[in-house]
Order: structure tokens, then sequence, then C-alpha cells
């Protein structure tokens, strides 16, 4: 399936999808290295997550939407940062990520995609209780994931300190056409930060042959 209007090339294929809910489920997750945003973005986002709840409060919008809209606005504001530290542009350090999520691929969750971005890393994958060779929750999937490549990236940058921001972002992504539109807005990122014009051209990316044909 080729999505005309972003000019995604690549079709999408169902593939047992699980059952959606929190134990047995696919999980949008993005997350980003610590003081990635400066102080200016942050309080453009307070004051958008303001404006977004006064608009709930008044029963013109959805918290759903809400959810949404705030994280849209946040993930521009975040790929637009230039003068903010751009860590994974270096190669190494973006392969360390994809590598960290390949080598639990099959053991402790389906990996169906990652793309590494200069600051942050936008990431989808399915996990079902009892069927991988190592059970974990999200959370203690995430721990380790962040834990081994901040460490591993330290040492490729020849730097100390904490790496990666504590809070991240998780979304239990609900049906096929949701898991659809975020696959194409993941990889649509690199296009929309104007790092390349299209995402193929893009080196730190990874996609399930299972989900997704180029």
């Amino acid at each position: 399936m080729e999505n005309k209007e972003t000019k995604t090339p690549f079709r999408y294929y169902r593939r047992n999808l699980p059952h959606f809910h929190p134990k047995n489920a696919i999980f949008f997750l993005t997350y980003r290295i610590d003081l990635s945003l400066p102080k200016e973005a942050l309080r453009k986002i307070n004051q958008k997550r303001r404006e977004l709840k006064a608009k709930v409060d008044d029963h013109r919008l959805s918290s759903t939407n809400k959810d949404k809209l705030l994280f849209d606005y946040f993930d521009r504001l975040l790929a637009a940062q230039t003068e903010s530290q751009q860590w994974l542009v270096n190669a190494d350090a973006a392969q360390t990520v994809i590598d960290s999520l390949l080598y639990f691929h099959h053991k402790r969750y389906d990996l169906i995609c990652t793309l590494v971005m200069p600051n942050h890393v936008h990431t989808l994958l399915r996990v079902a209780e009892n069927e991988f060779e190592e059970s974990l929750t999200l959370e203690e999937i995430v721990s380790t994931h962040k834990k081994y490549t901040a460490t591993q990236i330290n040492k490729i940058l020849n730097r100390k300190g904490q790496f990666w921001q504590h809070e991240g972002y998780d979304h239990v992504v609900r049906d096929e056409k949701e898991l659809y539109r975020i696959l194409v807005y993941i990889l649509q990122n690199p296009v929309k930060a104007g790092l390349v014009d299209d995402f193929l051209k893009w080196p730190h990316y990874w996609l399930n042959p299972d989900y997704v044909k180029l």
C-alpha cells in the first residue's frame, strides 16, 4: 500500500496483529537525549498544554485528541532544535541504539520499526506476555535499553553523565489503521525536519520485513 499523500513507498501487511491491551500490545515509544530542549521550547510546550487543557475543560476537544496534538507539537519542536545537543548524529551512536533494540528482537518483544533522529528516537514494538523467551514489562524493557545504550554511547562520544531524559512517551496502538499512520509518521520524521527529502535516504532506521515491504 502506497500512501499517496506523503509518498511513502512501502506496503503494509496485516500479519497477525495482537489484541490491543497493555499486556499484549504494540507500543509507540519516543525518548530523547538529556537537555535536548531549551527553556524557551519547554515554555512553549507548557503553554500549548494549558491551551489544549482549556479546550478539554470546555468540551471542545477530547482528552485523546489533546494528547495527540500535544505530542505532535512536542515532536515538531524537538526535531527543529539545532542549537541543542545532537549526539545521535554520530553514526556509531545511532547504530548502537538500533543494535540494542535488535538484540532482544524475538526474545523480549517483536521490533516493528525504529528510527533514530539527532536528538530523539521513535520505536514501535510488540510486547506479549508468555510468548517470548524473556517476559519483561515495557518499563523494564525500556530501562534496560536506555541503561545499556547510555553507557555505550558515552564511551563512543568520550563523555560522562546522564544521556537519556528520564521521562519518555509511550502509547498503545489501538488498531491496524493507527499502526500504519504511526509507521508513516515515524518514517517521515527526518523528511519533515528537513534532513532528507526521502526517508529512504536517512541512514538510521530499521523496519521489520514481516510488517513492511519497501
